[in-house]
């Protein structure tokens, strides 16, 4: 049974962040590096000031609270979740009868991000879809798993589980980082409920059959991705492997030693933003490189970490790293994939997305019905560029590969 809830707001626990932020200890820092080592101080430290003496908390909990939240057990976790049931009842069909409109469409985030992620997007998706936008468990005000191995298997059981309990007997999924896997394993794991999935990261293992060719080219060594694929499918994977070389450290210890790392960014407010910061620098479509204020507000940011600070959730969220990858960092996925996915695949590919990968690729695991690249947008899809997303997910579901999945 689901039950009201509302966010919470704590004076108490507002004037202690500020307490500990105006007494934040900054590390030195080599000159002329930029963002090269990870956060700047100078970027962090004018964040921070404005976090400890202008960022309004409060105000910010009373617009979450405009939406409908509730939670409900599901799979032995207290699931948060929005309900957002959507404004069209029916639409009339081409021979003048009526069919039901509403697609309920679940929306799944990742890490670092929140279910506020999609709070751009509902507005537009409301009418046409009856929405669920949960926070994963461990994440914000889902409770977090007791004991070891909950993984995505378990999370894709955990929402399934949800669905069918609001009385969805068929369904619909979008997400992005996590959300993308989870969604991926739902409809692999669910293929009678779940009928289409959207996703704006898609990682897939590299085909196992491959031309006499291209196989040439690879065991030859100095592999050039547009030896083999067209320029917009090299330029993608170009940057997948530069992800894979040089952004993965995160994964490796996040997937490894996930309670060692939790006890300092518990700890220190200032250290968990500069740690969730620089993914959202780095991962978006900042224009300079890594002006995150280009795509995204203070309060957004501020706002998304608020919601880990405030619930200490960012070891259990960390932990899932751990669940599913248990140290094996790669971008083109590991055991947490599962197996093909046979329903239809909608995919939107952003112009700073950190894995995008050919076609070939896709296809080998995924029934893509459906892919779209924008020449804007990064990771963050949802919150960074709403319009452009939604419009997908609306053109995408309602498509005649998946429409046909809900008659």
């Amino acid at each position: 049974m689901a039950v009201p809830f509302k966010i919470p707001y704590s004076v108490v626990q507002v004037d202690e962040l500020r307490e500990r932020l105006a007494h934040t200890r900054y590390p030195d820092e080599l000159e002329g590096v930029g963002w090269t080592y990870g956060t700047p101080k100078v970027t962090l430290k004018s964040l921070v000031d404005y976090w400890e003496k202008d960022f309004d908390w409060s105000l910010q909990v009373d617009r979450l609270n405009e939406l409908n939240h509730f939670k409900m057990e599901c799979n032995g976790i207290n699931v948060h979740f929005a309900h957002e049931k959507s404004t069209m009842e029916s639409e009339r069909i081409a021979d003048g009868s009526t069919q039901e409109a509403r697609i309920p469409l679940l929306l799944l985030h990742g890490w670092p991000g929140s279910f506020i992620e999609f709070g751009k997007v509902i507005g537009r998706l409301r009418e046409h879809f009856d929405l669920v936008i949960p926070s994963l468990p461990g994440y914000g005000y889902s409770s977090a798993p007791t004991k070891p191995g909950f993984g995505i298997d378990e999370m894709a059981k955990t929402f399934h589980e949800l669905m069918c309990n609001l009385g969805y007997t068929k369904y619909a999924a979008h997400g992005g980082d996590w959300g993308s896997i989870i969604a991926r394993r739902i409809a692999g794991d669910f293929p009678n409920s779940c009928k289409a999935i959207h996703i704006n990261m898609a990682p897939v293992f590299p085909p196992t059959l491959w031309t006499p060719l291209k196989f040439a080219r690879m065991i030859l060594g100095s592999f050039k991705p547009e030896w083999v694929y067209t320029p917009q499918e090299a330029e993608g994977l170009k940057k997948t492997l530069e992800f894979r070389d040089t952004g993965c450290g995160y994964q490796a210890i996040q997937g490894t030693k996930p309670q060692t790392l939790g006890y300092a960014l518990m700890d220190s407010p200032a250290g968990l933003l500069a740690w969730i910061l620089e993914k959202f620098a780095a991962w978006s479509d900042c224009r300079p490189e890594n002006n995150y204020e280009s795509a995204f507000t203070r309060d957004e940011i501020l706002t998304n970490v608020m919601i880990y600070y405030t619930t200490g959730t960012i070891t259990s969220s960390i932990r899932l790293y751990y669940e599913s990858c248990n140290g094996l960092s790669s971008a083109f996925g590991t055991k947490f994939l599962g197996s093909r996915v046979d329903c239809p695949v909608g995919i939107s590919y952003f112009k700073e997305e950190i894995m995008k990968l050919p076609r070939e690729w896709l296809d080998s695991e995924l029934n893509v019905e459906w892919i779209n690249h924008h020449d804007r947008g990064g990771h963050f899809a949802a919150l960074e560029v709403p319009d452009l997303l939604a419009d997908d997910l609306i053109q995408y579901f309602r498509s005649a590969a998946v429409s046909r999945q809900f008659k």
